[in-house]
C-alpha cells in the first residue's frame, strides 16, 4: 500500500502533536502507524513553493488567526493537492468562538474546492477530480417526453381565415370600400382636404 503524502500547516509557531494526529485521522480515515507528514509552521504561500505541484493527498490547516489561510495560500494548496485531494481546516479553541464554520465553508468554496462540509471542529473539502487544462465532453440529454406541436392544434386552428367581404385591401384600386372599418376612408378624406 502506498503511503499517503500529507502536509500540515499552521499560522502558529508550534503545533501540538495531538492536533496534527487528529487532523490526519479525519483526512485519511484509516489509522496508519507509519505516517510522515510534512509540517510547516507560520505557513504562507511562499513556504509552499518547494512542494511539488499535484503531489499531496491531503492538507491539514490548523487555524489560529481569523484570516488564516489566506486566499493566496488556498490557491497554493489547491496547486499542490492531487486531483480529489482533501483539505481540512481545523480551528483552535480561541478562534472557534470568533469564526464560524460557515465562513470557512465559504472560503473553501470560493477557493475552488468541492464537497465542502462541516465536521467536528472544522471544515473539510476536496479538490476537483480533473486536472487544469483537461477537457471532457458533456453528455447529451435525450428528451423522450417532447410533445408533437401538431397535436396541440385543433381542426379549427388549421382552417384558413376567411377574408371579410368589402375589405379595403382586397381590390385592385386600393380605395376605401362603402362600409370601411379599417380607417382608410378617413385617411382618404384627410388627403382630399389637403388637396394632395
Amino acid at each position: 500500500m502506498v503511503q499517503p503524502k500529507l502536509l500540515v500547516i499552521s499560522d502558529d509557531v508550534a503545533v501540538s502533536m495531538s492536533a496534527v494526529l487528529g487532523g490526519i485521522k479525519v483526512v485519511i480515515k484509516e489509522t496508519e502507524e507509519k505516517l510522515d507528514p510534512l509540517i510547516i509552521t507560520q505557513a504562507s504561500a511562499d513556504s509552499l513553493l518547494s512542494v511539488e505541484p499535484s503531489s499531496l493527498d491531503g492538507v491539514v490547516a490548523l487555524c489560529k488567526a481569523l484570516n488564516f489561510p489566506s486566499d493566496e495560500l488556498l490557491a497554493s494548496i489547491s496547486g499542490i493537492l492531487k486531483p480529489s485531494g482533501t483539505i481540512l481546516l481545523l480551528q483552535s479553541q480561541s478562534s472557534q468562538e470568533q469564526k464560524t464554520n460557515s465562513s470557512l465553508e465559504r472560503k473553501l468554496l470560493l477557493g475552488g474546492f468541492i464537497d465542502v462540509q462541516s465536521c467536528r471542529s472544522g471544515v473539510i473539502g476536496k479538490k476537483s477530480s480533473w486536472k487544469m487544462g483537461s477537457s471532457f465532453s458533456l453528455k447529451k440529454v435525450v428528451m423522450d417526453d417532447l410533445i408533437d406541436e401538431d397535436t396541440l392544434l385543433t381542426e379549427e386552428d388549421l382552417k384558413k381565415p376567411q377574408v371579410p367581404s368589402g375589405d379595403c385591401e382586397v381590390g385592385k384600386t386600393r380605395k376605401a370600400c362603402k362600409n370601411c372599418s379599417c380607417g382608410r376612408a378617413e385617411a382618404e378624406e384627410k388627403v382630399e382636404k389637403l388637396g394632395l
